[in-house]
C-alpha cells in the first residue's frame, strides 16, 4: 500500500506535470546494463530521460520548452518510479545554479519527498538511516519556505507546500493560509491548474 507520503507527491507531479517549473541541470545518464538484462523498453526509457535532462538542461526556467519536457520527464519518472533519479536530477540542479530559483526549490523540495517516499515503499527506509531522511525532510521544508520568500506567488511553492502541510501534524491551520494566497492569484493566473487546487481545499489532501 502507498505511504500518505506517496499520495501527496502525486500531487505534486500534477503540478509538475502541468509545466509550471523552472530547469533542472542534466545529470549523467545512466549507466545502462547488459543488453541480455535490459529490455528494449527499459534502455528506451532510460534514453528518454537522459534526452529531457538535457533539453531541461538547455532551457530557460521558466520557458514553454522546458515545461513541456519537463512534463514528460516527471511523467516517466512516476511511470518508472525512479526516486534516487529525480532525487539526484534536482539536487544536481540546486547545487550548479549560481542564484537560487523558487520553483526549482519546490521542485527539489517535491523531489526529495518522492524519494523518502520511494525508501518507504521499497522497504529500504530502515536501512537508509532514520537520521538521514529526517535531514531528507527537513531540507524540504527549508525548501518551501526559501522558494516563497523568493518569490511569495509561486505557485509551485505554494501548491506543494500546501499539500505537504496537509500532511503533517498540526500543519492544517497552515495550509489554509498557503491556499488562500493561492486563491489571491486565481483572476490573474487563469492558466494555472486551479482544479487541483479545488480539489485540496476541499478535502485537505490532494487525491
Amino acid at each position: 500500500m502507498r505511504s500518505k507520503l506517496f499520495l501527496a507527491i502525486l500531487g505534486i507531479l500534477a503540478v509538475v506535470a502541468s509545466g509550471f517549473i523552472p530547469p533542472v541541470l542534466a545529470q549523467p545518464v545512466l549507466a545502462q546494463a547488459a543488453p541480455s538484462t535490459v529490455s528494449a523498453t527499459q534502455a528506451g526509457t532510460t534514453l528518454a530521460l537522459g534526452k529531457l535532462e538535457v533539453a531541461m538542461s538547455q532551457a530557460d526556467p521558466e520557458t514553454k520548452e522546458f515545461g513541456m519536457a519537463a512534463n514528460d520527464y516527471w511523467k516517466l519518472i512516476v511511470a518508472n518510479n525512479d526516486g534516487p533519479r529525480v532525487y539526484n536530477f534536482f539536487r544536481a540542479l540546486t547545487a550548479e545554479r549560481k542564484t537560487p530559483n523558487a520553483t526549482l526549490l519546490a521542485q527539489r523540495a517535491s523531489a526529495a519527498c518522492y524519494y523518502l517516499a520511494w525508501l518507504a515503499q521499497a522497504n529500504l527506509m530502515e536501512g537508509f538511516g532514520q537520521s538521514q531522511g529526517s535531514q531528507i525532510g527537513e531540507q524540504a521544508h527549508a525548501d518551501f519556505e526559501t522558494a516563497l520568500k523568493l518569490d511569495p506567488e509561486n505557485f509551485s511553492a505554494l501548491y506543494g507546500y500546501a499539500i505537504y502541510e496537509g500532511y503533517r501534524p498540526g500543519g492544517q491551520a497552515h495550509q489554509k493560509e498557503l491556499l488562500a494566497r493561492l486563491d489571491a492569484l486565481r483572476a490573474s493566473r487563469p492558466y494555472y491548474p486551479w482544479h487541483l487546487v479545488d480539489t485540496l481545499e476541499k478535502t485537505g489532501k490532494p487525491e
